[in-house]
């Protein structure tokens, strides 16, 4: 089973503000209130700033990108988060996502490569994750390397969630209760939708 997401997650409104400001971006709702904006290769072109230094900690993050979160922060939280995982399969073989680390289109950008999870698998692969606030990081870089357990607070991922007001729900986990564990497909055309 193979998994990866690179994307901003904020309120929906604050994520229709940005896609209104940078053309290319595609907008993915989420639940509870959430959206999310996959980072496309084209998304990356078009917020990439050479001179930039881009954020440690992160392997998809464009140049001058934290500067662009600060400012959208200053309407309400964002997230900018990376989960990659990759299990090893029935009969010993191992996927993976084929997103590059360009942050190019493939797996990269949010497109679930599985049927779905074992709900009884605690590991979690690769999560980083911030969060900007009041146009300052508030959260992190928070970094969760692939096969650890996750800490006490939770993963990455849930606790940026956690800042944005997602809460568990049933599902008993926040990235479960918006709806990023339901996955994400490309259509036609390279627009992601939900599956």
């Amino acid at each position: 089973m193979s998994y990866e997401l690179h994307a901003l997650i904020a309120d929906a409104d604050l994520i229709h503000v940005v896609a209104a400001e940078v053309p290319v971006a595609q907008v993915v709702r989420l639940e509870q209130g959430l959206a999310l904006i996959p980072m496309t290769e084209r998304l990356y072109a078009a917020l990439h700033q050479e001179s930039a230094d881009p954020a440690p900690g992160f392997r998809v993050f464009p140049g001058g990108f934290a500067r662009r979160l600060s400012a959208w922060s200053k309407a309400g939280p964002i997230a900018y988060v990376e989960t990659e995982r990759a299990d090893t399969a029935p009969g010993g073989s191992s996927g993976s996502g084929s997103g590059g680390s360009d942050g190019s289109d493939g797996d990269a950008t949010g497109e679930r490569t599985d049927g779905g999870g074992d709900a009884g698998d605690v590991r979690t692969g690769v999560q980083r994750a911030a969060v900007w606030e009041d146009g300052r990081l508030t959260l992190g870089p928070l970094n969760l390397p692939e096969a650890a357990l996750p800490p006490a607070e939770g993963t990455p991922l849930a606790r940026a969630l956690r800042l944005l007001g997602a809460g568990p729900g049933e599902a008993g986990d926040e990235s479960d209760a918006v709806g990023l564990g339901l996955g994400l497909r490309r259509q036609p055309g390279g627009r992601l939708e939900r599956a």
